[in-house]
């Protein structure tokens, strides 16, 4: 009697190996292998990811180094191009930043560069002073606004800025050259700030 029970209990334990392994197996008889579906996932896209998907490519550009101008290795990815400037105890540094449409505006990016330089500026008089902003064009056409905060700085040794807006004519794009040093430092290079500004070329066959 207990050979019968004990081979009753091996042949269903048989039984359930073997339909374990035939629902396992696929139609050709081979072990199906089961992956985790992540597709519910949420994507991970770094925050610097993001920010270069929405910057104009570097080759796009051109320009003339003014002489005596050392351009630099860039530290940010927001620059195509980054110069320091050097005589005696002075320096400067200038910065091509193009960004995606207005990039908040002329009023908007003046106030705050007032800010960096501690000068405020009441808005009636901002409007003024933007009124009143020299404007010229690029060798290739495009439109500038020069941006000069050495008039409204007080001494020649305090930290000041130039600078010069460019829009693209698609208006997709603002490209952004700014130059931060002591007053007196960035009058001597004015000239050249404008030349380095005028000669910016978008290079569209690339």
């Amino acid at each position: 009697m207990r050979i019968v029970k004990y081979t009753k209990w091996l042949l269903c334990c048989l039984t359930v190996i073997i339909a374990a392994l035939f629902f396992s197996c696929g139609e050709n008889g081979k072990v199906r292998k089961y992956k985790r579906d992540d597709s519910t996932k949420p994507a991970v896209t770094s925050a610097h990811t993001q920010m270069k998907k929405t910057l104009p490519a570097r080759s796009k550009y051109s320009w003339d180094t003014p002489q005596d101008w050392k351009q630099e290795q860039n530290t940010s990815s927001f620059r195509v191009a980054t110069f320091s400037i050097e005589a005696g105890q002075e320096k400067s540094t200038c910065t091509i930043i193009p960004l995606k449409g207005a990039a908040g505006g002329l009023n908007a990016n003046v106030a705050r560069w007032l800010g960096q330089i501690d000068i405020s500026m009441e808005e009636n008089k901002l409007e003024k002073f933007l009124a009143g902003s020299e404007k010229f064009k690029t060798e290739s056409g495009l439109p500038v606004v020069a941006i000069d905060l050495t008039t409204v700085t007080a001494k020649p040794g305090d930290t000041s800025i130039l600078a010069a807006v460019i829009t693209l004519r698609d208006k997709d794009t603002t490209v952004f050259i700014k130059m931060t040093g002591k007053k007196s430092h960035l009058l001597e290079n004015k000239e050249k700030f404008k030349a380095l500004s005028r000669s910016l070329t978008l290079n569209t066959g690339q």
